[in-house]
Formats: C-alpha cells, sequence, structure tokens
C-alpha cells in the first residue's frame, strides 16, 4: 500500500521537509521509504514527493495478507499520512473495487495469480 504525505508547506507550496518518520523494527522488512533522509539519529522527509512509503503484508489469502499489511501499517508513524481505507482492498460492493478490478483482469486473462483462488471467493 501507498502511504501518501498530503500536507502542503504554506511559503512554498510544496511537500514539507523535515517531518519526522517512525517505525517499528519489525515492520522493516514489510517497508519501503521514499522521500526520506536521516538527520541525526531520525527519520524526516525530504519534501520533494507525496509519495511516503510503501507497506506490504504477505498471507496464504487475500484477506489475510490485507490484515496483515494493515497491521504493518499500525507500526508506522506519520502525522497526517495518507492511506487507502481497509475496505478498499477487501470490497466487492462497487464495480471499481480493487477485488473487482483483480477479478476482471482474471476473467479477461490479461494476468494470472501465482496462485489458484478467485478472488470474490473471499470470507467475510
Amino acid at each position: 500500500m501507498l502511504l501518501l504525505n498530503p500536507a502542503t508547506d504554506e511559503e512554498t507550496g510544496r511537500t514539507p521537509e523535515g517531518v519526522r518518520i517512525d517505525y517499528k523494527p519489525e515492520i522493516e522488512k514489510n517497508l519501503w521509504l521514499w522521500d526520506v533522509r536521516r538527520e541525526r539519529n531520525r527519520l524526516v522527509t525530504v519534501g520533494d514527493d507525496w509519495n511516503l512509503a510503501v507497506v506490504t503484508g504477505a498471507s496464504d489469502s487475500i484477506d489475510e495478507a490485507v490484515n496483515s499489511m494493515y497491521k504493518n501499517v499500525d507500526g508506522f508513524s506519520f502525522a497526517g499520512a495518507y492511506y487507502r481505507p481497509k475496505s478498499d482492498f477487501l470490497s466487492l460492493d462497487y464495480p471499481t473495487s480493487l477485488l473487482n478490478r483483480i477479478n476482471y483482469g482474471l476473467e479477461k486473462k490479461l494476468y494470472q495469480l501465482p496462485f489458484n483462488v478467485k478472488v470474490a471467493d473471499i470470507k467475510k
């Protein structure tokens, strides 16, 4: 999942720099930082981009992988970070939801998943 920094510096009109970022060490293998630099003993934003980080999760099913990803997001700390709500990853209630888009691509044979599961078979 992409984590964004939607804040804007009032003086420059750009993404603010020097804003502190923290995360729990156990999520490090599932975290890829983007617009970040080390300043002394802490991580802060560079201020060049809205993209802040990517957080992943993994499991044997899509719903468990999403739960794993959100557990990792909970270990990330940045005031004002924006990311998709969990329901966007698991909903089948609207045609452009992520799962419905995945199912569309599977049905049209645009790609295949490395495991045999119909995404709509997720049990809630």
